[in-house]
């Protein structure tokens, strides 16, 4: 899914790839997730890398995806 999809078009505070599986059932669980989107290139070093992974992180938190 392309981040404009996700976010209806307005802009995004990070970007990536990510991977989740389960069921609705079961639940879900990340995978991974990376900063990884082809053309959103935030810094991937460092405290700042890590701040943007915290976002995506906190944002599938809130729809109870966690990754381990």
């Amino acid at each position: 899914m392309r981040n404009t999809v996700a976010s209806r078009g307005q802009d995004v505070a990070s970007a990536g790839e990510v991977k989740v599986t389960g069921s609705a059932r079961d639940g879900y669980t990340g995978d991974f997730i990376n900063l990884d989107s082809g053309h959103y290139q935030p810094y991937r070093a460092g405290s700042l890398g890590r701040a943007y992974l915290r976002i995506g992180k906190d944002a599938f938190a809130e729809f109870g995806v966690f990754f381990r």
